[in-house]
């Protein structure tokens, strides 16, 4: 199923096979430290960054992307408060340090 919906999203190729090759031997972790890395080499914005980063399970680095993003302004960081990949973050004093800082009123703690 993987593999038939990323060629039905116009996937490239390599991409395909190197998401099913992390699958194969990590998992959905494996999938999205694949999909972090692919991310940093491609210079995709810091808020997508850490958002595979914290779906990967690394709260720290994905912390540190989103200070960036804020500090960036990028306009996604809108989104910190809501975004499902962030919700383990939530009770982290850091993360809703830095969710104030996004202009963000408040996180629900978990």
């Amino acid at each position: 199923e993987l593999h038939r919906g990323m060629v039905a999203g116009g996937m490239p190729p390599p991409f395909v096979r190197s998401t099913e090759s992390a699958y194969a031997s990590g998992g959905w972790r494996g999938v999205y430290v694949s999909w972090a890395e692919s991310a940093a080499q491609q210079k995709f914005p810091r808020f997508l960054q850490a958002v595979n980063h914290a779906q990967a399970g690394h709260g720290a680095r994905a912390i540190q992307l989103l200070s960036q993003a804020v500090e960036r302004r990028e306009p996604m960081t809108m989104w910190i408060a809501v975004h499902p990949a962030f919700v383990p973050l939530h009770d982290d004093a850091a993360f809703r340090a830095l969710a104030r800082r996004a202009g963000v009123a408040s996180v629900a703690a978990h």
